[in-house]
C-alpha cells in the first residue's frame, strides 16, 4: 500500500514540476539584434525573417507563432509527398541530372507552389519602383506567403524555400545577386541554384546568369559585396535588415531606417549596400 501511495505521489509531483517548468521567453526583434554572430547560427531563418518584419506596414496582423506552426505543417506535407514520389528519381535519375537533391528541390517547389498555392505576386515585378515595391512588408517577408493570400516576391520566396528545406535537413543556403535573392543546394558534392521567384516551377540557372540578371554585377561589386556566395547567418540577418530599412525609408521613417542600417553594417562591415546616402 505504501509503495502504491509513493508511486502516486511521485507521478503527481513530477507532473506538477513539468507543468510549472519555466519556459524561455520568446525571441523578439530586440533580442535578435543583441545576439552575437555565433549565436545566430542557432536561430531559425524563418523566425529571423519574421522578426525583421515586426512593426512594419503590412505586418499588423502577423502572428509569428502561427506562421511557424504553418511552416512546420507544410514541411510535414512536403516530406510526405517527397518520399511518396521518390520513385520518380529512382526510376530515372537522368531526368534529374543524377542528383537526388535536384529531385527533392523540384518536388519541394512543386508542393509549395502547386499544392499549397504559394506564388509570385505579379503586382510587384522585380523592376517596380522602390517606393512602391518596398511600401509594405507582406510581400517582402514570408508572413505574406504563410498568410491568407500566399503571395510573395524574390525577397520572400527564396526564404520560404530555404526555411522548409532546412526543416527537411537539406543543405540549402540563401544567395544574393544584385537586387535579387535566390537559394542554393550545396552538400559538398552536388551544387545547383534554385530559382522559383517566377510564375512557373523551379529552374536552375548557373552563377553566370546572375552576373547579368536582374542587374549586371561588375568584378568590383562581386568582390566588395559577396554576391553569388552562399550566405552565413549574419549575412542573412543583414539582408533582412536591409529590406526592413528600405520599407521604413519609403514609409517616411528615415531615423529608424538609419539605425537598422547601422546594425546591418556591423554584421557585414565590408558591404557598402547598407547606407541611406542620396543616390544609393
Amino acid at each position: 500500500f505504501l509503495l502504491v501511495i509513493s508511486a502516486i505521489c511521485l507521478v503527481f509531483f513530477s507532473s506538477h514540476l513539468a507543468s510549472t517548468e519555466v519556459k524561455p521567453d520568446p525571441l523578439t526583434y530586440e533580442k535578435l539584434l543583441s545576439l552575437p554572430p555565433e549565436q545566430l547560427e542557432r536561430v531559425d531563418v524563418a523566425e529571423m525573417n519574421l522578426l525583421c518584419a515586426t512593426g512594419l506596414p503590412g505586418s499588423e496582423n502577423m502572428d509569428i507563432a502561427a506562421c511557424l506552426k504553418t511552416l512546420d505543417q507544410w514541411t510535414s506535407y512536403a516530406r510526405e509527398q517527397t518520399e511518396r514520389n521518390l520513385h520518380q528519381y529512382r526510376d530515372n535519375p537522368a531526368n534529374f541530372q543524377n542528383m537526388e537533391g535536384l529531385y527533392r528541390m523540384k518536388m519541394l517547389v512543386t508542393v509549395l507552389k502547386l499544392d499549397l498555392g504559394c506564388h509570385y505576386d505579379d503586382n510587384h515585378p522585380n523592376d517596380e519602383p522602390a517606393d512602391t515595391f518596398f511600401a509594405k512588408s507582406d510581400y517582402l517577408f514570408i508572413h505574406g506567403l504563410l498568410g491568407e493570400h500566399h503571395a510573395g516576391t524574390c525577397s520572400s520566396i527564396p526564404v520560404l524555400i530555404t526555411a522548409v528545406s532546412r526543416r527537411l535537413g537539406y543543405p540549402v543556403k540563401l544567395v544574393s545577386a544584385r537586387s535579387h535573392l535566390f537559394a542554393r543546394w550545396d552538400d559538398g558534392h552536388d551544387r545547383f541554384n534554385i530559382e522559383a521567384s517566377n510564375s512557373s516551377g523551379m529552374v536552375s540557372h548557373p552563377d553566370d546568369y546572375y552576373r547579368q540578371w536582374p542587374k549586371p554585377i561588375s568584378d568590383e561589386q562581386m568582390a566588395a559585396e559577396g554576391y553569388l556566395k552562399s550566405m552565413v547567418p549574419r549575412e542573412e540577418l543583414a539582408a533582412f535588415l536591409g529590406t526592413r530599412a528600405l520599407c521604413l525609408l519609403v514609409n517616411g521613417r528615415k531615423d529608424e531606417a538609419e539605425k537598422v542600417c547601422q546594425k546591418a553594417r556591423e554584421l557585414v562591415p565590408f558591404s557598402r549596400l547598407f547606407r541611406l546616402d542620396p543616390g544609393d
